[in-house]
């Protein structure tokens, strides 16, 4: 075997064994992806009982699980402490004046899911939840709100979808049991946003819109 040779079959050993280092980097990227959905659904339904309250003053001595009971009495819906497995305020910025976030654990999703629907119905009336329903001064008075208790990755996708789609390719943008979903309109089907590369391929679905984006 000449020289020539020697070094065509030397080639050939180096191409088969970049292959097969690709080939294992691939499967190994699909295995870590593949794990990395599974630990964002685990952590979807260790927080599906989760939410949060936002908008409610801080008071020294505050028993937030009286403020829980207030809140369910202002919607209509009992609240005993019984149906509470943890509550406590969130820890906020430290540039924020806003008061800080309480997250509760209810002991079921049933409550929570009663508490979102009526909150819902009546920013959909204009009938707004307030802090002077819970008593609270009028002075004081702002706006309570609720939220899924998202991961960081679906509040990325919320992000996202809000900034690329919601207006623009999209009517519709909201959350249920700790997942994003968009409508195109009223009549469409409900989509789930799963990662950042289906807002893109959303995006890139209407591009006649994407002459609208703005910053």
């Amino acid at each position: 075997m000449d020289d020539v040779d020697k070094k065509l079959e030397a080639l050939d050993d180096i191409r088969n064994s970049l292959k097969a280092i690709t080939e294992r980097v691939d499967g190994l990227e699909s295995s870590v992806s593949n794990n990395t959905q599974q630990l964002e659904q685990v952590n979807k339904y260790l927080r599906r009982n989760n939410l949060e309250i936002h908008g409610v003053p801080e008071k020294n001595g505050e028993d937030l699980y009286e403020l829980l009971s207030k809140i369910g009495s202002a919607l209509g819906i009992q609240i005993e402490k019984s149906d509470i497995d943890i509550v406590h305020r969130l820890k906020a910025p430290t540039t924020s004046s806003r008061p800080r976030i309480i997250l509760v654990k209810f002991v079921n999703r049933w409550l929570k899911n009663d508490l979102v629907n009526v909150r819902r119905q009546r920013h959909k009336e204009s009938q707004e939840l307030t802090t002077t329903e819970l008593g609270f001064q009028a002075g004081e008075e702002s706006v309570i709100f609720f939220n899924d208790h998202l991961t960081k990755e679906a509040k990325y996708l919320l992000y996202l979808a809000k900034r690329h789609l919601r207006g623009l390719t999209h009517q519709f943008v909201w959350t249920k049991s700790g997942s994003v979903f968009v409508k195109k309109d009223a009549a469409s089907k409900p989509i789930e946003l799963v990662s950042p590369d289906q807002v893109d391929k959303l995006k890139a679905a209407l591009p006649s819109a994407s002459a609208n984006f703005t910053n």
